[in-house]
């Protein structure tokens, strides 16, 4: 699980020239196919257990607050009671094509605070980072009605999921994804802000994020029993820390901004031109010792060779000051880098302060928004040794820089470059390459990232 610091409002867009990238948004045609689920970093909200009546079309849930019927939930998942609720409906009551019937899930906030952000918002708006609410099938269909259970006698999960993942099993178990904010419970049961398919005249957000499993019955099948789990981020107003974490083994990219798009894996935007996003894959050589597979960013062939544009960004915006702690870590393997110009870099923005830290070949250190490294910032070291970084922020009064788990050097605060004016108001983290170029011929800079990870209220795993 993790939590936040609820201080600074998210902000909603990133501005590409605070960095001094190019603004140009670029992604896949269309959206992965599996969004997999940060499990580290989401709170259990509870287990549903959902009767479904095929004879009649009525569906039941109710929560499990002791152990369930069957074998497969975890402990940890019982008593769902006061935190989520379920409303199921089975969609138009008969089955469609190859007797397929669909169930139609809208969930509800039963807390009073909000689910799925570490900051204010705007109800009836998601905050553009929220990692979304995970709800997922703890128990396959079971207490099949109407036949005897058989090759003749079956219910199995068919389309309609967005993805399969093992959360407490070692067989995947589907799940659907709402790309949303819950809002604080209203008080009020199956309508109002909390109900996400509630006009804003008939006192919702106007936001419909229902999800629907479909199971595939045997003809003979009159009814059968299923439960269902919620995984998400629960940030309780009394938190103080909000962790962040990406596994390099999927593409971190972002793609457009419909509910559709919005399924990215994991949730990052990425920016950079057109032919510096397709430079990037999944790989299994050149990560770091012991890490593998990771996300491979390769930088090359500009558009000018005066101007290089092939760099490319990942980045998060998020709620954080300039008095709160934070870090931000990374192992991450390096190729093709020169001495003396920084290429690969993380880092993390307030609304005072840039901390951009950078690698060359031969040293490390802060940058400015130029990608040069500061007066006084940067300290002897190769990347091609050091593979493990972590860049800690103590508040407004210092950064260190930490390699390999050993300390390397400390920058004052307040010696770092400003924050950039365009973009004051967007704390953001970052990760990504910058392209350099030779007289003669560009160099590829190559970066092999197996992890990356933030978090607001620490300054330390």
């Amino acid at each position: 699980m993790h939590s936040a610091p609820k201080r600074q409002p998210v902000a909603v867009a990133l501005l590409a020239s605070s960095l001094g990238i190019l603004a140009a948004c670029s992604g896949e045609p269309s959206a992965p196919s599996r969004v997999v689920p940060p499990v580290d970093q989401m709170a259990s909200l509870g287990t549903y257990i959902v009767d479904v009546n095929l004879k009649t079309g009525k569906v039941l849930e109710h929560a499990v607050a002791s152990s369930p019927p069957t074998g497969g939930v975890d402990a940890r998942l019982y008593g769902a009671v006061g935190s989520i609720r379920h409303h199921f409906t089975l969609r138009g009551g008969v089955p469609s094509a190859g007797n397929t019937y669909t169930l139609e899930d809208r969930i509800e906030n039963q807390f009073a605070f909000p689910i799925g952000t570490n900051g204010p918002h705007t109800v009836g708006t998601s905050p553009p980072d929220t990692m979304g609410v995970y709800v997922w099938m703890a128990l396959a269909p079971f207490q099949i009605t109407g036949c005897t259970a058989g090759p003749t006698c079956l219910v199995r999960t068919d389309s309609g999921a967005d993805g399969a993942y093992p959360f407490t099993s070692s067989t995947p178990q589907p799940y659907m994804y709402f790309k949303t904010v819950l809002e604080a419970s209203d008080g009020v049961t199956g309508s109002g802000r909390d109900y996400t398919n509630q006009s804003p005249a008939a006192g919702g957000t106007g936001i419909d994020y229902s999800r629907a499993f479909s199971f595939r019955a045997s003809t003979t099948v009159t009814g059968f029993t299923f439960g269902v789990s919620v995984s998400a981020a629960l940030v309780r107003p009394t938190d103080l820390r909000w962790k962040v974490f990406y596994t390099g083994d999927s593409l971190p990219n972002r793609v457009g901004t419909s509910l559709a798009d919005l399924r990215s894996d994991p949730d990052w935007r990425v920016r950079g031109s057109s032919a510096a996003v397709q430079d990037t894959s999944i790989v299994t050589t050149g990560c770091a010792a012991g890490t593998s597979p990771c996300f491979r960013i390769e930088s090359s062939n500009p558009v000018l060779i005066f101007s290089p544009t092939d760099t490319i960004l990942y980045s998060r915006s998020d709620s954080m000051g300039s008095s709160d702690n934070a870090y931000i870590a990374a192992v991450v393997a390096v190729a093709n880098l020169q001495s003396g110009i920084p290429s690969v870099f993380l880092g993390m923005q307030d609304r005072n302060r840039l901390i951009s830290f950078c690698l060359a070949a031969d040293a490390v250190g802060f940058c400015d928004a130029a990608h040069a490294f500061v007066s006084g910032g940067s300290v002897a070291l190769s990347p091609s040794v050091v593979h493990s970084w972590r860049i800690a922020k103590f508040a407004a009064d210092s950064v260190v820089i930490f390699g390999d788990g050993a300390r390397q050097m400390k920058f004052i605060y307040a010696s770092l470059p400003a924050a950039p004016s365009a973009s004051a108001s967007n704390p953001v983290f970052w990760f990504g390459n910058k392209v350099f170029a030779s007289l003669s011929s560009p160099t590829n800079v190559t970066s092999y990232w197996s992890s990356v990870v933030y978090e607001i209220g620490a300054t330390s795993p």
